[in-house]
């Protein structure tokens, strides 16, 4: 039988043609963590993300006292006939100070029967159970029952070719560096924790069944670590996505000191065997996302920091489906001085129906009182494929602290991600950030949020309009696939030094349209004058609107006003709302 090492495992692919976003690296996130990260930590997370066999000319990796070494093998029996191996097992020996120690690591054995021209991947390990380094040298079996015949195959690797220097390059049998895999170092002051995810929705790739997560869905797990006796002076856990993961602090665990940063958390104390620190996913994007978390653990003592670090990395696939998208635009309240209204348009892009809860707004680490129009807090349920009108006024400086939770920091970072992506050149004028909360049907345990981050707050300052604009329309409509609702225009030239030259345009958008004259002719009107146009408003879905969408543009001024002509008019939106609320 031949048999071959395997240095490292290929990664596997997501079928289906599915293909996950990109992710941060490990070595990045490492250098989040630590900023001054040893070059033995840097090609540790270098391997774990390339495999790239150049990083084995100088690192050793390093592992503690009685935990197991594994490597990998591929046996192939070249033969036709069945082939039984008993008793396969490594060789090696352990090295200290004084030299080669006996009886320092135990090699277990398996029996292995292979069939006719098959080939097979085994695990064989080896247990260290004292400092020193370990070398691992060759695998050995018995053949027949009498174990009298022994075969030994040496594990011969031979490192990359160097090709630096003439005399390296010139040398017809090749120059290589050694390769340093199975050269293990063993240190007793080393964590030995284990760490996995409870609670993940189970990925399906076939297709056939429903996603995983809806887009902004707020979805609770655990993330597992359990210590083999180990005093650790710290534990750092990281994510690659913090946008969409946030962990929260781990009940009945009052010893421990926790410090929650941007990529992540941070605990120091006391540490139990078993710890659960509650993670929230809300990922606010479809498609394929391959979430990555890295863990740091660092144990108590002197010496060589990077020998006594252990680093855990874990990789979970996450499908997501659209679900609540949410956009809003601000307008200044004229009929209450300081209120600013907010028209947040819902749109339903899952297959179920959603029910929206409340919407909120929030200012940094503040949150803002944020007061329904119309329906009184009434909750919505929007159908799959349709949308939502929904109209919120706001008073800045009405706010209270924020509640310091997982879903704020998710918020935060959702925050810091979409200002990162703004020009830096661009103006950067007061923001606020909306949350609509939405639940699936009557189920309790499907609940998401959708986001409108970086929703201006802005109260442009008018010039003065020489032109009065009235609306006339009812205050309540019921909704009807033919209804339309009839708006009187009303405008009157307020001006006495002259007559004004004007033409007015109803602005239509996707959720209110108007069928009549959008756009007038140009209207001349002298002093004390009024001109009356009647258009008809057509709504798509319920909700409450405000009915002033009309820009006034004048062409023509009084003589010793602002000059305006048809080729240069001047706008004016004239401050007044007048809100009808169409009923399901």
């Amino acid at each position: 039988p031949m048999a071959t090492a395997m240095p490292g495992a290929a990664a596997t692919s997501p079928k289906n043609g599915d293909e996950a976003a990109t992710s941060a690296s490990w070595e990045l996130l490492g250098e989040k963590m630590l900023p001054t990260i040893s070059p033995d930590d840097r090609m540790e997370l270098n391997w774990r993300q390339r495999s790239d066999a150049r990083i084995f000319d100088t690192l050793r990796r390093v592992t503690t006292v009685g935990s197991e070494v594994s490597v990998e093998l591929t046996l192939t029996n070249p033969m036709r006939v069945k082939w039984e191996m008993r008793a396969v097992r490594l060789t090696g020996e352990l090295q200290d100070d004084t030299g080669v120690c006996d009886d320092a690591v135990m090699f277990p054995s398996q029996d292995v029967t292979l069939g006719a021209l098959e080939s097979r991947t085994i695990q064989l390990t080896a247990v260290p159970k004292k400092e020193g380094l370990l070398k691992i040298r060759s695998v050995t079996w018995g053949i027949f029952d009498c174990q009298q015949v022994i075969c030994d195959r040496p594990f011969q690797f031979k490192g990359r070719r160097l090709r630096n220097t003439l005399e390296q390059r010139a040398s017809q049998s090749g120059v290589y560096s050694d390769d340093l895999r199975l050269e293990i170092k063993v240190r007793s002051n080393k964590p030995r924790l284990s760490a996995c995810l409870e609670g993940l929705p189970e990925l399906r790739m076939d297709g056939t069944q429903e996603a995983q997560l809806l887009q902004g869905e707020l979805h609770k797990c655990s993330l597992v670590m359990r210590n083999v006796d180990c005093p650790l002076a710290f534990l750092h856990i990281s994510t690659s996505h913090p946008n969409f993961v946030a962990f929260d602090r781990p009940e009945g665990n009052e010893d421990l000191s926790i410090d929650f940063r941007d990529e992540g958390i941070r605990l120091k104390g006391t540490f139990p065997k078993e710890l659960r620190v509650p993670v929230l996913l809300c990922i606010n994007a479809r498609g394929l996302h391959a979430l990555r978390y890295l863990l740091l653990a660092e144990a108590v003592g002197d010496g060589i920091k990077s020998e006594q670090r252990q680093w855990i990395t874990l990789e979970e696939l996450t499908r997501v489906e659209p679900a609540l998208s949410l956009s809003a635009r601000p307008s200044p309240s004229y009929a209450s001085d300081g209120r600013i209204l907010f028209n947040c348009h819902l749109e339903n892009k899952a297959a179920v129906p959603l029910q929206v809860q409340q919407v909120q707004c929030f200012s940094g680490t503040s949150q803002l009182q944020f007061h329904a129009c119309g329906f009184q807090g009434r909750e919505i349920v929007v159908e799959p494929g349709q949308m939502a009108q929904m109209l919120y006024s706001l008073r800045p400086g009405d706010e209270r602290p924020a509640e310091q939770s997982a879903r704020l920091r998710l918020l935060q970072a959702n925050r810091k991600k979409s200002r990162s992506s703004r020009r830096e050149k661009e103006p950067c004028p007061e923001t606020v950030d909306l949350v609509a909360q939405w639940q699936q049907g009557d189920r309790a345990d499907r609940t998401g949020e959708a986001f409108a981050l970086q929703v201006p707050l802005e109260r442009p300052e008018a010039p003065p309009c020489p032109l009065d604009l009235h609306l006339l329309a009812p205050e309540v409509a019921e909704m009807a696939p033919d209804l339309l609702v009839p708006v009187t225009v009303r405008i009157r030239n307020a001006s006495m030094a002259g007559s004004v030259s004007f033409y007015f345009v109803a602005e239509s958008s996707a959720d209110i349209a108007w069928i009549g004259c959008e756009r007038s002719e140009i209207i001349s009107l002298p002093p004390n004058t009024s001109h009356t146009a009647i258009i008809y408003a057509y709504f798509v879905q319920p909700g409450v609107y405000n009915l002033n969408r009309f820009r006034l543009f004048v062409v023509g001024m009084p003589s010793g006003s602002v000059p305006a002509s048809e080729q240069a008019p001047l706008a004016f939106a004239v401050p007044f709302e007048r809100l009808l609320h169409v009923v399901a």
